[in-house]
């Protein structure tokens, strides 16, 4: 996928270079994309994790936005 990448910005494509990079970034976190950044944290049980993703989108931006309480 990375070389799919640079071959793509050598190309000047920077539609699909920003497809494949964002799919290189999902292969190199193991984590898809439509997944909560939540996830990332190995104490959250799997239940709430699943509730949040069918839930919502949570962006960082959200997250960030959010009080310690």
């Amino acid at each position: 996928m990375r070389c799919l990448f640079e071959i793509f910005l050598k190309r000047g494509w920077s539609q699909p270079a920003q497809i494949c990079l964002a799919c290189c970034k999902m292969i190199q976190k193991q984590m898809w994309g439509c997944m909560t950044p939540l996830r990332q944290f190995k104490g959250i049980p799997e239940e709430i994790l699943r509730r949040i993703e069918k839930k919502e989108q949570l962006s960082w931006d959200h997250l960030y936005s959010l009080t310690p309480a």
